[in-house]
C-alpha cells in the first residue's frame, strides 16, 4: 500500500537548540499535519562530512519518535550533504507511487502541507511539484520574477526546484539508475540541481506553483517588498545559529560551479527541446 512520507536531515548544532523556536518547532509543523496518515523521516548521520562533528541526537527528540510512531529516525547513513535528506528515503521506499515530501529543518511548515502536494501530485500528474523554481520556462513577467519563480500567484514549469520550500516527488520517478547518476555527481553537492538534473533525464517536468492564501503581487516592487521565503507552505524560519546547513553548499564557488556545470550538461539541453517543442506547436 502506498504512503505519504515526508522527509528531511539536520546538521549538529540545530540538535542542540533546547528552545521552543530551534528545531522543535520544525518538528510540531511536521507532526501537526491536517492529513493524518502519513510518516515522517528524519535522516541523522552519525558525522557532519562539512565540519566533522558528530550528531548527537537529544533524548527530548528519541522520545518524540517514542510517542509517535509516525516520526522515524534513521541513523544508518552517511552525511552526503543537503541530499542527505531525500537520498535514503527515495531508496527506503518500496512502492512506486509512494509520495515523498522534501522539506528543512529550519522552517515552520503550514497544517495543509501534505493535503496541498497530494492535491498538487493530482493536479499535476507526472511531475515534481514545489512552491520555489528557477528559470520559468514561461517567462510570464520578462522580469527577475522569471528567474526566482516563487510567490508569483502563477504555475510554470522551471528548470531547477528548490526543496526548503517543499517539493514532491512520486517514488516511480527514480528509476534503478538514480543511485548511479548521484554517485557520478555526488561531488556536486547540491540536492537543488542534482534531482532536476535527474528529472530533466527522464523528462520530467518540475512544476513550481502557489497556494490560493498567498498574497497577489501586481507589480515587480510588490513582488519584491513582500515576496520570499514566508509563502505557502512556510509560516517562518527557526531560531537557529547563523548562515549555517545548505548556505555553505550555496557560497561556496566551487561548488557553485559544479552546480552550474550541471545545468549545462543535464538541464539546458531539455530546456532547449522544451522551448523547440511550444515553438513548432505555436
Amino acid at each position: 500500500m502506498s504512503k505519504v512520507i515526508l522527509t528531511l536531515t539536520t546538521i549538529p548544532s540545530r540538535l542542540t537548540a533546547t528552545h521552543d523556536e530551534g528545531i522543535k518547532a520544525n518538528l510540531s509543523s511536521l507532526l501537526n499535519q491536517s492529513y493524518e496518515d502519513y510518516e515522517i523521516h528524519f535522516n541523522v548521520p552519525k558525522l557532519s562530512t562539512n565540519t566533522g562533528k558528530t550528531y548527537e541526537i537529544p533524548e527530548w527528540i528519541r522520545t518524540l519518535s517514542e510517542e509517535n510512531p509516525k516520526f522515524k529516525i534513521f541513523e544508518d547513513v552517511l552525511d552526503i550533504g543537503p541530499i542527505t535528506k531525500s537520498f535514503y528515503t527515495i531508496n527506503r521506499s518500496t512502492d512506486p507511487e509512494d509520495i515523498i515530501i522534501v522539506v528543512d529543518d529550519d522552517l515552520v511548515y503550514h497544517e495543509d502541507l501534505i493535503s496541498e502536494h497530494i492535491n498538487n501530485q493530482e493536479k499535476f500528474p507526472g511531475c515534481a511539484v514545489g512552491y520555489d523554481g528557477m528559470r520559468s520556462r514561461d517567462n510570464f513577467f520578462n522580469d527577475q520574477r522569471d528567474h526566482y519563480f516563487t510567490s508569483n500567484y502563477k504555475s510554470s514549469v522551471v528548470d531547477v526546484l528548490q526543496h526548503y520550500k517543499s517539493i514532491s516527488y512520486k517514488r516511480k520517478y527514480f528509476e534503478d539508475d538514480f543511485n548511479e547518476f548521484f554517485r557520478t555527481n555526488s561531488d556536486q553537492w547540491n540536492d537543488d540541481y542534482i534531482i532536476s538534473a535527474y528529472l530533466a533525464t527522464k523528462n520530467i517536468d518540475r512544476i513550481a506553483t502557489y497556494h490560493s492564501s498567498d498574497t497577489k503581487f501586481e507589480t515587480l516592487d510588490e513582488w519584491i517588498n513582500g515576496g520570499g521565503v514566508a509563502t505557502f507552505p512556510v509560516l517562518r524560519h527557526t531560531a537557529h545559529e547563523g548562515q549555517e546547513g545548505c548556505w555553505y553548499f550555496r557560497n561556496n564557488p566551487e561548488i557553485k560551479e559544479k552546480a552550474l556545470q550541471l545545468l549545462i550538461k543535464y538541464i539546458d539541453p531539455e530546456r532547449h527541446r522544451y522551448l523547440q517543442n511550444l515553438q513548432n506547436n505555436g
